[in-house]
């Protein structure tokens, strides 16, 4: 049994194992399957946009801090 806050995205097709997780009330998925045995070359695609959109919003995050602190640092000056 899953958490409230987490959420099934994927399942085996085989034995209906789970095989992916999102957690509704963080920026946190996991994936455990194969790939290769997919039938498509791009069925995770969005596995791996979302996996750069995360990334992307992070890194937005870290640069507004540095430069709030660059901006308090040059006003303590």
């Amino acid at each position: 049994t899953l958490p409230a806050t987490v959420k099934a995205t994927h399942r085996s097709l085989f034995d209906g194992s789970l095989q992916g997780i999102a957690f509704q009330d963080r920026p946190v998925f996991g994936f455990q399957g194969h790939p290769e045995a997919s039938p498509g070359p791009h069925d995770l695609r969005p596995l791996f946009e979302r996996f750069n959109h995360l990334m992307l919003r992070r890194l937005q995050s870290q640069l507004r801090f540095a430069e709030q602190t660059v901006r308090q640092a040059a006003a303590v000056r």
